[in-house]
């Protein structure tokens, strides 16, 4: 029963985290991609821009969805007739 000094959060917190920098890790160069092959006309830059935007894309879809989950619990689908 001491005093805490800092903040050291959970195992959730910690995968959250590594979540978020995975995602900002490819969006941000995604972006970066996307408008550099769209200003100097370079096709192949352009075409790893999006797959990187879309790799964030859908990792961050999912990672939201987990949450919601989480959060909300599941959907139940209405029963058949």
């Amino acid at each position: 029963m001491g005093i805490q000094v800092g903040w050291r959060g959970n195992d959730k917190t910690e995968i959250m985290w590594k979540d978020q920098r995975t995602i900002i890790a490819l969006a941000v160069p995604a972006a970066v991609c996307v408008v550099y092959g769209m200003v100097r006309a370079d096709n192949p830059v352009f075409l790893v821009g999006l797959a990187l935007g879309i790799a964030a894309y859908l990792l961050f879809r999912k990672r939201l969805k987990e949450d919601l989950r989480e959060k909300y619990g599941e959907r139940k689908k209405p029963p058949k007739e």
